[in-house]
C-alpha cells in the first residue's frame, strides 16, 4: 500500500455525518484523487464536509445527515498531496467533495415553533410615484380557523392602491389562500378594505363549516402602496384576532416592516383631499384629475394622486353634478399638498354642463321610479327617483359650467348650510273619521313650522273601497288635487293617483333657483274626495319628506295613523 507523504492538517469545519445502513458489510475509503487540493479562504466561511461511515445491520436501510456549524479561522490554509492507494476488490463507497457552500445570512427571528404574523418584504424602499407590493405571512399556526387583522400605514408617505378598482365598495387588498377551504367546506372575508381614521387597513377571514381547522403556513392577504412623500416610515399591526377550531384565541408573534420612501426620478409631488357630492352619503366614483394623472374618490371622498410638481390643474368630475376646477394648483416636489373640500352640485342629469329644464323634466317623467329603471335620474344614487332629485335640480336650476374651485370659501358655506338643521316641521291633514254615501268633502295636506323648506314630497293612502278622489283639473291627464300656497311658484314634479298602487295619492313640488326656501305654515295640497260607501275612508298621510335649498332633508313629524 502506498502511504501519503502529507497529512491534511484540517480546521474544525461544518460536518454533516453521513450514516448508511446495509445488508452486508461494507468498507469506506476517502480516496484524493491525485491532484493538491488547497483551500484559502479570505473571511469567516462555513464548509461542508461529508464523512461517511458503513454500519452493517440487518434488512432495511436509512440515511441521517446531521449538519454542525464551526467556523473557520480566516487565514486557514488547507493543503494536501495525495498518491494513490489501490484498493482492496471488496466492496468500497468513496466520497469526493466537490463543493463549499458559503450561505448568505438572513435575518430570521426563531421563535422556537411560536406562531409568527409577519410583513414581507421586511424592509423596502421605493420612490414618490412608484408602488411597492406586501403580504403579510402566517406562520407555525396549529388549528386556525379565523383572523382579523390590521395593518397601520403612515399616510404622510404611501396611500394603498385599491385592488380591484372598484371604488364604491372602499379600498381593498388582495385576498391570499390562507387559511385554505377544506372538507367540502368554504370560507369567507368578513373585512376588506381601508378603515377610518383610513390609516390601516382591516382584513378578515373565517372558515365555515365543514371545513376544519388548518395547520401550517400561507399568505393571508397583499397590498400595494404608492409613495406620496419622502421620507422613513413602519407598517405595523394594530388590533390582531386569531382563534382556532374550539374559539380558543391564537397570539401570534408579530414581525412588522420598514418602508424608505425615495425622490421621484423625475419631479413629482402628491396632492391629498376630499370631493363631497351633493346629497350623497356615499361619495364615491368622483375622478379627480391632475394634470395628466387621474384617481377616483372612495366612499367618503378622499383621494391622493400624485402628479408632476410645479402648477398643475386640479379638476374634479362626477356624472350627474358639474364639475370643480383649480385651475393652478402649486404642486411641491416630493411632497404633500392638501387642499379644501371641493364640493360638486348636483342636477346636470344629461351631463351637458347646465341645470336646466331638460334635467328637471328627465327626472320628473321618472318620478318614484327605481334606480334600475332610470338611472341617470337618480342623480344622489340611493336607488330611487325622489325628492331629493327634484329639489337639487330646482336649488341649482340654471347654474353652468365649472362651479367653484378647490380653494372656494363657498364650500365652508355650502357645508355649514348641509349640517344645519332647522326645527321640525310638521305634517297635518283634517280627513274625517266618518263619511256617509256620495259625501263631497275637502281634505288638506298642511305643513307647519318649516324652517328653509324648498321642496316636499308627500303620499296619502284612503281606502278606495269608501271614497275616490275627484279630478280637479280635467283638462289634463290623471286626477289631480289642487296645488296649494306653501311653495309658491313651484315645479310640480308629481300630482297624481298612483298607478301602481290602489287607494295612493302622490304630490312632489320644488322651487326653483334663484328662489329661496320659505318658512312658516302653508297648505301644500287640497284633496277632493267622494264617498262611495259609509264608513271610516282612512286617509291618511303615509309619508312625507322636505327639503331645503341645498337639497338636504329637513326633520319632519307625521301625524299619528289612524286604526
Amino acid at each position: 500500500t502506498n502511504t501519503p507523504t502529507n497529512t491534511p492538517t484540517n480546521t474544525p469545519t461544518n460536518t454533516p455525518t453521513a450514516t448508511s445502513t446495509a445488508a452486508q458489510t461494507s468498507t469506506s475509503t476517502v480516496t484524493p484523487t491525485g491532484t493538491q487540493l488547497t483551500s484559502t479562504p479570505t473571511s469567516t466561511v462555513l464548509t461542508s464536509t461529508p464523512t461517511a461511515t458503513s454500519t452493517g445491520v440487518p434488512s432495511t436501510a436509512t440515511a441521517t445527515a446531521t449538519p454542525t456549524n464551526t467556523t473557520a479561522p480566516s487565514t486557514a490554509t488547507v493543503t494536501a498531496t495525495a498518491t494513490n492507494t489501490p484498493v482492496p476488490s471488496t466492496a468500497t463507497s468513496t466520497a469526493t467533495p466537490t463543493a463549499t457552500t458559503t450561505p448568505t445570512a438572513t435575518a430570521t427571528l426563531n421563535l422556537g415553533g411560536q406562531p409568527v404574523l409577519r410583513i414581507l418584504p421586511g424592509a423596502k424602499s421605493f420612490r414618490v410615484g412608484e408602488t411597492a407590493r406586501f403580504c403579510v405571512n402566517l406562520e407555525n399556526v396549529i388549528n386556525l380557523y379565523g383572523a382579523d387583522i390590521q395593518v397601520r400605514f403612515p399616510t404622510s408617505l404611501v396611500s394603498v392602491v385599491d385592488a380591484d378598482g372598484n371604488a364604491a365598495n372602499g379600498i381593498n387588498m388582495e385576498p391570499g389562500a390562507f387559511p385554505p377551504a377544506n372538507n367540502g367546506g368554504t370560507r369567507t372575508v368578513a373585512a376588506n378594505q381601508v378603515i377610518a381614521p383610513n390609516d390601516r387597513m382591516r382584513y378578515a377571514v373565517a372558515l365555515l363549516r365543514p371545513s376544519q381547522g388548518v395547520t401550517g403556513s400561507g399568505e393571508v392577504f397583499c397590498f400595494t402602496l404608492q409613495g406620496l412623500a419622502t421620507g422613513t416610515g413602519m407598517l405595523t399591526f394594530g388590533p390582531v384576532e386569531m382563534y382556532d377550531q374550539n374559539i380558543s384565541p391564537i397570539s401570534p408573534a408579530q414581525v412588522e416592516a420598514s418602508i424608505l420612501v425615495l425622490p421621484a426620478q423625475t419631479p413629482l409631488g402628491t396632492v391629498k383631499g376630499r370631493i363631497e357630492l351633493q346629497s350623497r352619503v356615499d361619495h364615491s366614483g368622483a375622478t379627480v384629475k391632475l394634470g395628466d394623472d387621474t384617481t377616483t374618490t372612495d366612499p367618503d371622498g378622499l383621494y391622493a394622486v400624485v402628479g408632476e410638481a410645479g402648477a398643475q390643474a386640479l379638476t374634479a368630475t362626477m356624472p350627474g353634478y358639474l364639475p370643480a376646477l383649480e385651475p393652478r394648483l402649486a404642486v411641491r416636489e416630493n411632497q404633500i399638498v392638501t387642499v379644501p373640500v371641493a364640493r360638486l352640485i348636483g342636477g346636470d342629469v344629461n351631463d351637458d354642463m347646465k341645470i336646466d329644464l331638460f334635467d328637471l323634466v328627465m327626472v320628473a317623467v321618472n318620478f318614484d321610479k327605481s334606480a334600475r329603471e332610470a338611472p341617470r335620474s337618480d342623480i344622489n344614487q340611493d336607488g330611487v327617483i325622489d325628492l331629493i332629485d327634484i329639489v337639487m335640480i330646482g336649488a341649482n336650476f340654471g347654474k353652468t359650467g365649472v362651479q367653484m374651485s378647490f380653494a372656494s370659501s363657498a364650500n365652508k358655506a355650502a357645508e355649514a348650510m348641509h349640517k344645519a338643521a332647522g326645527p321640525l316641521g310638521r305634517i297635518l291633514t283634517d280627513a274625517p273619521m266618518l263619511v256617509r254615501q256620495d259625501q263631497e268633502f275637502k281634505v288638506q295636506v298642511q305643513v307647519r313650522g318649516a324652517t328653509g323648506l324648498f321642496g316636499a314630497q308627500f303620499n296619502v293612502g284612503f281606502d278606495p273601497s269608501i271614497v275616490e278622489v275627484v279630478d280637479m283639473d280635467e283638462a289634463q291627464a290623471g286626477v289631480q288635487g289642487a296645488i296649494g300656497d306653501a311653495l309658491p311658484n313651484a315645479y310640480i314634479a308629481a300630482n297624481r293617483l298612483d298607478e301602481a298602487v290602489e287607494g295612493r295619492y302622490d304630490f312632489a313640488a320644488t322651487r326653483l333657483a334663484p328662489d329661496s326656501g320659505t318658512s312658516g305654515s302653508g297648505t301644500l295640497a287640497t284633496l277632493t274626495f267622494r264617498a262611495r260607501a259609509e264608513g271610516n275612508p282612512r286617509i291618511q298621510v303615509t309619508s312625507a319628506r322636505l327639503a331645503d335649498a341645498d337639497a338636504a332633508q329637513l326633520p319632519v313629524i307625521l301625524p299619528a295613523r289612524s286604526k
